[in-house]
């Protein structure tokens, strides 16, 4: 095996996050989506679309999805209270509260859902398209340059903004033809003073980063590397465990030290919770299909199929 094979199930109908101009290439408007867990609702004559559910999506339905769904989220975090919606009149977005009262006034080319207090939008100021980060007062208060088209949400206090959405098929991890990636801190400075290749958001205290020197590898939220490991490929933290590809091509579950978490490499592995929850499906390295538990027990009585 040459590479991570982690099937995502997830399809974008899933995703419950809000609809905007599109920034990474793939976005739909939000009043064109038809998701069994998004609520039409009429709201003074506006289209609003308001999420019910409160639970917490699995990884696999969450890594890689932008904008992230707000059920995308660490255990203990909170919904955001302001939720985007689009003007049928004017075609531009505002912002509601959980009751579907307008609180930020149609305003906006593009409104995505709020992080830490601040959510990524863009709106025509004296003629001219700025993008940025916008308080929950509607204000403007970090405007990025032209050329940032990636724009993350906020986490552990910092954004991920670079000139490409994240694109976790590049093998190449000093091709910069999807870069160079900063962390912004709220004040809009680069948080680290340090570019990257590629990147993805700080999840569990961890952010997966490709560097020119290192490759991928992860970052605490102090901008350092995080474990004195070479990797070829590495996937963010869920529940405090990360897939990694060490340069055996072999695959392992570590933990937040670095640790292999179960002592064991696999030809393929998934996250957990993805097909049925506690377990997660791997490919030992005879090639055996079958499911581990999160106590790294091997399940042969379980099998499933390429």
């Amino acid at each position: 095996m040459t590479f991570i094979i982690i099937l995502l199930l997830c399809v974008m109908s899933l995703a419950l996050s809000s609809c905007s101009e599109d920034v990474s290439g793939s976005r739909s408007e939000a009043d064109t989506l038809k998701q069994e867990n998004l609520i039409p609702r009429a709201v003074r004559g506006h289209d609003v679309s308001v999420s019910t559910k409160q639970e917490i999506l699995p990884p696999a339905y969450c890594e890689n999805l932008y904008p992230p769904p707000k059920l995308c989220l660490e255990a203990g975090e909170i919904l955001a209270e302001l939720y985007p919606f689009r003007d049928s009149d004017s075609e531009l977005w505002g912002y509601t509260d959980a009751n579907g009262s307008i609180i930020i006034q149609p305003q906006f080319r593009a409104a995505h859902d709020f992080s830490e207090g601040l959510a990524f939008a863009s709106k025509i100021i004296d003629g001219e398209v700025q993008r940025g980060y916008i308080d929950t007062s509607g204000n403007l208060v970090i405007i990025l340059p032209p050329e940032n088209w990636t724009a993350r949400p906020f986490s552990y206090g910092f954004a991920l903004v670079g000139n490409r959405v994240w694109n976790r098929r590049e093998e190449t991890p000093t091709n910069t033809a999807y870069g160079p990636f900063i962390f912004i801190d709220r004040t809009g400075e680069n948080a680290f003073s340090i570019e990257f290749s590629s990147a993805n958001v700080f999840r569990e205290g961890f952010a997966v980063v490709v560097t020119r020197d290192r490759g991928w590898t992860f970052i605490n939220t102090s901008g350092e590397i995080a474990f004195d490991i070479d990797f070829s490929h590495v996937h963010s933290f869920f529940d405090g465990l990360a897939i990694v590809q060490f340069l055996n091509n072999n695959v392992a579950f570590i933990d937040t030290t670095g640790n292999n978490a179960f002592g064991m490499e696999f030809l393929i592995a998934e996250h957990f919770d993805v097909h049925e929850v506690g377990y997660a499906r791997v490919m030992l390295l005879d090639e055996t299909l079958t499911y581990i538990d999160r106590e790294g027990n091997i399940h042969l009585d379980r099998t499933w199929y390429w």
